[in-house]
């Protein structure tokens, strides 16, 4: 596999489970991370790698569905749906999860706020971490 491939997905995967950290220290009442069953660092765990699986689920389903247009604005549309599908799935699962987000407005605001982050590690963070590597 190639290494610019698992540095960028390991890379969004910590981004991901940090913004579960952020929401919820920001909206206490509303994210909550771990339950009876699911401690909150298995939660951390669990959220960002399911975010993630959602996230590089949209490459290889775009491609295959024979779009080819290298339309920015419609890609980061089809990242943010990936995001709204991964967090409500995150949501709606929560026994399994560990991870309890109390309405379906801080769905679509968290995922809006992951599809800027993730693109950010995307094209910032990622390619800097690897020239850093190579020297």
């Amino acid at each position: 596999m190639n290494t610019e491939k698992i540095v960028q997905f390991l890379s969004v995967w910590v981004v991901n489970s940090l913004l579960f950290v952020i929401f919820s220290q920001i909206l206490a009442s509303s994210v909550v991370l771990g339950n009876d069953r699911v401690v909150a660092p298995m939660a951390l765990v669990f959220g960002g790698l399911i975010l993630t699986l959602f996230v590089y689920a949209v490459e290889p389903i775009v491609k295959k569905s024979g779009y080819r247009g290298k339309d920015k604005k419609l890609m980061f549309l089809f990242y943010l749906v990936a995001n709204i599908l991964g967090i409500w799935v995150i949501k709606r699962l929560e026994r399994i999860t560990g991870v309890g987000i109390s309405s379906t407005i801080y769905v679509v605001l968290f995922a809006v706020v992951a599809t800027f982050a993730q693109w950010a590690v995307m094209t910032y963070v990622t390619p800097l971490l690897l020239r850093q590597k190579s020297k």
